[in-house]
Formats: structure tokens, sequence, C-alpha cells
């Protein structure tokens, strides 16, 4: 579709049929200046998630995997039973181990930086789902500093890419499909997959870094957030420019 083909689209989605009405909207539409927040070196005052104990809320909806999963290292015979956690925030992480994945959640972020590495380091194996393209390298310091984003599995559609120590607490606020001048939509709910990172990345249910989280450690990629049940669910994104 050329480009006015699609501007006159997204122009009639948004009921706008008169200059005036465009002028209006343009103005008060904040998704064209909106930008980064400064994570400062050291300091994780842009980040609220970190404390170990979120606040409940009914809008936290845990999504099962189609991956092994485990919730404060033990094993979950059927990932459904995730849902039981609804309304409590989690905090997921992949443990990859050669060409498998699993998903762990833990009730605690500390808790779930402290353990991690045992369990990568313990877990069976034979439970990991065979030939997942999620995989990590043992030298995280030779890949890019920054993070992108991606609409679509596999790293394509479209793409929106983090500096270290950098973070967007609400993607609402964020334009995606650029016709022209105007937006025609915005980056909530649509992340599928996440690149190669030098650092700790983190994807966060709800604005503001509120609700679940799932942490992606330096120096593995995420090329299909499906299998991990975090298909179209990020609202706040974080590159910390870090490894914790």
């Amino acid at each position: 579709m050329k480009n006015y083909d699609r501007l006159w689209a997204a122009l009639a989605t948004a009921r706008i049929s008169t200059l005036n009405e465009l002028v209006h909207n343009i103005a008060s539409d904040d998704r064209l200046s909106a930008g980064e927040a400064l994570l400062l070196p050291g300091s994780d005052s842009e980040a609220a998630p970190l404390d170990d104990h979120l606040p409940a809320t009914p809008s936290i909806i845990h999504r099962p995997p189609t991956v092994p999963l485990m919730l404060d290292g033990q094993l979950l015979q059927d990932s459904k039973e995730i849902t039981s956690y609804n309304g409590t925030a989690l905090c997921y992480t992949p443990i990859r181990i050669n060409s498998g994945v699993a998903l762990a959640a833990f009730t605690s972020r500390a808790k779930m930086i402290a353990e991690v590495g045992r369990l990568s380091n313990n877990f069976n194996t034979a439970m990991m789902r065979s030939q997942s393209e999620h995989i990590c390298t043992s030298n995280p310091d030779g890949l890019a500093e920054q993070v992108c984003f991606f609409s679509d599995i596999n790293e394509e559609g479209d793409v929106k890419c983090l500096a270290p120590g950098r973070a967007y607490s609400d993607l609402t606020r964020v334009g995606r499909n650029l016709v022209t001048w105007w937006y025609t939509a915005d980056w909530n709910d649509v992340i599928s997959s996440v690149s190669w990172c030098r650092w700790d990345v983190s994807l966060y249910e709800h604005i503001n870094y509120g609700g679940s989280q799932l942490w992606l450690r330096a120096g593995c990629n995420t090329p299909n957030l499906v299998e991990l049940g975090w298909n179209d669910r990020a609202s706040s994104i974080v590159n910390w420019g870090r490894r914790f």
C-alpha cells in the first residue's frame, strides 16, 4: 500500500476528517516526542520493580508457556498451574542449556537472581524443549551494546532498539508504524522477540515497570516469546547496561 493510502486509512481509523482535527491530534499526541528514560549507573531509582515483593493486582495474568516451567525451583507438572498466581507479580527468566530452553518463575526478584545459576546447572536437560533457537554465548562482551525488540518472532517486523542504561516506562506512548509524520500504532503489547544483548534486559507486564517481569540475561537471544508465554505482553522495557 502506498504511503498516502496508508495515511488516509490511518486518519479514517482515528476518525479524523478535517485539517483542524488533524492538527489538534498531532499537537496532543505525546507519542511523537516520548523519549527514553535514563537509568543512572548504579541506581535502580527508575525501576521500582527491583523490590523483592510487588503489590498484588487483579490485572496480573499469567500465561502458561509451552516449555517446561518451574516455580521457585520446583518443576510444575502442568504449566497451567501458574494461573493460580493470577493477581500476584512473578519474576520469570529463561533457562538455556545446550539447544534447549525452560522457563523459571520466582516469587521475588532477589530469589531469581540468587537461584537461577544453580537451576541452570542442576536442571534435567531431558526436560528441555529440544531444538530451540534460544541460545547463549560464552562471550557477551563481543555483543552489541543496544538491544532491539521486534513485533514478530525471529527478529522480524517492526523494530525498536534501546541503548544501555535506557528504558521505556510506558510503551503506549512510544509510536510505531510511522507513516509520513503520523504514527498508526504504539509499542504496547506487541513485542514478540528480542535480539542478542551484551547487558541484562527486562520486560514488564504493565507500564511504569509494573506487574510481572521477564528477565533476559546478558549474552542470550530470545527469538520467540510465544513459547515463554510473553508474546504481545510487554508494556515497559529496560536495557540495564549491566549484569546482575
